[in-house]
């Protein structure tokens, strides 16, 4: 017998109207959505109904659920999501989610409420390993994008930060720089941790000794930046600046130029995320542009073969950012 809405308010011990504002995507209480939750993969309800749609009929749309959807960086990423989904026949719903503590589970409701046949979830910021557990436990379509917190159960597409980062990195030390101040970003971003590696690499191969005396950490904002920047140039002697972020490159390189430093003559500065604002710019930003659309249709492509039924095949791809060279690094001899 197929397990029903009151069976699942019965397991967790609430009303028919809750389980179905839950399933909804109502506003519910955390104690009792956990409870829910709780039934939902003891009854196996979510595989049951992903199965009842799929021989019945499917929506012909997949659900893309952002952190922020007024991000700058996800309109490419929507692009190249929306361009790969169309050329399959499906349609694409956008949702950003409502609050910082929302959990991406929530968005398994979609399925149960038959608006779309898989989900991809993106998020830059460091997932809830417990909320992993629970999207692969569903067994159904979805894609991550982003931090998979640790999980291999779930296919995942990411900009390769890392080694993007070491690259950057070693074009600076080829130029001549040994040392080259690095501005780290926010604890809570994975992204932060990936491309720092990638400058402590950088160094490491090249025979050059870290000095924690560069190494600073910036929230990722204009402001923090400048302000450490600022800070840093007093204390501390270097050649090259490398920032996390767009923010934190064009807050480091006004503090560099506020404080009398020619830009790439005396600090050459280079950066991560290619924000319009770094070629506008006067110096324009050298900086590592991330492949947003190629991204995006990469995870589409992954969803819709996993919609249909294709090879289970969870993996991990990384796509490698492009190198934006402009003015404040010196021209490298093929440019000359």
């Amino acid at each position: 017998m197929a397990v029903t809405i009151m069976d699942i308010a019965a397991r967790a011990e609430t009303s028919k109207s809750t389980v179905s504002r839950y399933l909804n995507g109502g506003s519910i209480s955390q104690v009792t959505a956990n409870r829910i939750r709780r039934a939902i993969k003891e009854l196996e309800y979510q595989p049951n109904v992903n199965a009842r749609r799929l021989v019945n009929s499917r929506a012909n749309a997949i659900g893309i659920v952002f952190d922020d959807i007024s991000n700058y960086i996800y309109g490419g990423m929507m692009a190249g999501i929306q361009s790969a989904a169309r050329e399959f026949g499906y349609t694409c719903l956008f949702l950003s989610r409502a609050s910082e503590r929302a959990l991406e589970s929530e968005s398994l409701s979609l399925f149960a409420s038959s608006m779309v046949d898989g989900l991809i979830l993106v998020t830059f910021a460091q997932r809830d390993p417990q909320d992993v557990r629970l999207l692969r436990e569903s067994g159904l379509p979805i894609v991550l994008v982003g931090d998979a917190a640790g999980e291999a159960g779930l296919p995942t597409v990411d900009v390769d930060n890392l080694n993007g980062t070491q690259a950057e990195v070693e074009m600076l030390i080829r130029q001549g720089h040994r040392r080259i101040a690095y501005l780290q970003g926010p604890d809570n971003m994975p992204a932060a941790h990936s491309r720092q590696r990638g400058y402590l690499r950088a160094l490491e191969c090249a025979g050059i000794e870290a000095d924690r005396n560069l190494i600073v950490r910036v929230n990722w904002t204009v402001k923090d930046a400048y302000r450490t920047v600022s800070r840093l140039v007093q204390e501390q002697s270097f050649t090259a600046l490398v920032g996390s972020n767009a923010s934190s490159t064009y807050g480091g390189l006004q503090a560099l130029m506020d404080a009398g430093k020619r830009v790439p003559q005396d600090v050459a500065v280079a950066g991560f995320d290619d924000d319009p604002i770094c070629e506008h710019t006067r110096p324009s930003i050298t900086t590592l542009s991330q492949p947003l659309a190629q991204m995006g249709r990469i995870a589409a492509n992954q969803l819709v073969s996993r919609i249909r039924g294709g090879p289970d095949n969870v993996c991990a791809t990384y796509v490698l950012p492009t190198m934006m060279l402009r003015e404040t690094t010196p021209k490298q001899e093929s440019e000359r």
